[in-house]
Order: C-alpha cells, then sequence, then structure tokens
C-alpha cells in the first residue's frame, strides 16, 4: 500500500482531503447563518465494504472526509453538512469508468447549493443529483 508513495503521501493526502475541509468549516461556521449548508467533494468509493486497491491514499482519506460530515451535523446544529459524490466524471483520473460529463455534475452541485435540488442533514452522504448513496 506505501512502498511506491510512503506515507508523506498518505499525510498529504489526508490533508488535502480530510483536514481541509476540517479546517474549512471550522473557520467559516461561526459566520454563516442558521440552516446554512456546506458541502464537501468525497467520492463512491469511500463505504466500509467497497475498498479499492487502486488508490488507497485517496480512499482512506475520502472516506475520513465523508464521515466528517456526519460527525459535524452531530456536533454543530445550525449549520448542515454533506458529503457529495460528484459522480462517475470524465476526467483524467476517471475517464476509464466515466459515466458522466463535468459539467452535468456541476450543474447538480449548483442545484444542491442553491436549495433547487432539497437535501437533509438526515441523509448527508448523497451524491451530486441529491440521491442517498449507501456507506
Amino acid at each position: 500500500m506505501f512502498r511506491r508513495s510512503g506515507s508523506a503521501h498518505l499525510r498529504r493526502t489526508l490533508d488535502v482531503n480530510t483536514v481541509g475541509p476540517v479546517i474549512v468549516a471550522k473557520s467559516f461556521c461561526p459566520h454563516l447563518k442558521k440552516g446554512a449548508a456546506v458541502f464537501t467533494v468525497t467520492s463512491e468509493g469511500v463505504g466500509i465494504r467497497s475498498c479499492g486497491t487502486w488508490v488507497p491514499c485517496y480512499g482512506l482519506s475520502k472516506a475520513a472526509a465523508t464521515k466528517v460530515s456526519g460527525i459535524l451535523n452531530a456536533s454543530v446544529s445550525d449549520v448542515d453538512f454533506y458529503s457529495v459524490h460528484p459522480g462517475r466524471m470524465n476526467t483524467d483520473m476517471g475517464r476509464t469508468t466515466a459515466q458522466i460529463e463535468p459539467e452535468e455534475s456541476a450543474v447538480g452541485f449548483c442545484r444542491l447549493m442553491t436549495g433547487e435540488t432539497p437535501v437533509s442533514r438526515d441523509r448527508w452522504y448523497i451524491d451530486y443529483t441529491g440521491a442517498e448513496m449507501k456507506a
């Protein structure tokens, strides 16, 4: 798992994908209005049972980032937190399994952020269409 990339790569990936969103949430929460929502980009490959082997550091960091939304929802009552899978997009990372273009995901995120697509903090692990993801 760490032979090629080493623990420094794991720490950097955790800093970017997990610690970064926590710092952003902590910094912005005092300035957000009651009922505001914070959306964190995660991944579908974070489930307890669906463990991939091709990107272990990424998978670990996105699993942790996804759980952060649930923990923050349990800890902060006046702001809603969501972990959002952006879809399998046609990008350098996902081209071989792509199902959508990045523009479709962006439109979905805009609908989530503007409230056009309703969401509930009880279902905080969702995809870009607002559908609940399975853990």
